[in-house]
């Protein structure tokens, strides 16, 4: 069933390039059409995830200034509804380690391009976005 009002993306990472890089991997249609939102460390996501935001997708890097994604990881352990994980890393090894923590899938990042292959060849329609966050 498609979901009428616009999806909520999210990525945290710490680095800008990174932010940018994951922002132009989606068609402009898509960002024209959904809500898209970065954050640039764990306490920023924690806040708006305190104060009742919720995205229906987060892209979760693994270093992310002096915390971790497997922490962002942890904060959903329990919920019933959450969003799905994507675990975000250009290491393998810190990819498999959010998988293993409970994040759903995971998109190798490659540092230094304009805009990250994994996710442009998984999201090339609104239709895999769609499908992506579980609608």
């Amino acid at each position: 069933m498609k979901r009428q009002s616009p999806l909520q993306i999210w990525f945290v990472d710490d680095l800008h390039a990174n932010l940018a890089a994951w922002l132009g991997s989606f068609e402009p249609e898509l960002r024209s059409r959904h809500q898209f939102r970065c954050f640039a460390s764990v306490e920023t996501l924690f806040e708006a995830l305190d104060a009742g935001e919720l995205p229906d997708v987060l892209f979760i890097d693994y270093y992310i200034g002096p915390r971790f994604g497997h922490e962002v990881i942890a904060y959903f352990k329990g919920w019933q509804q959450r969003p799905v994980l994507v675990a975000h890393s250009s290491m393998p090894e810190a990819n498999q380690v959010m998988l293993n923590q409970g994040a759903d899938l995971m998109l190798e990042k490659t540092p230094g391009t304009a805009v990250t292959a994994s996710i442009m060849a998984l999201i090339r329609s609104e239709a895999d976005l769609y499908q992506l966050a579980g609608f």
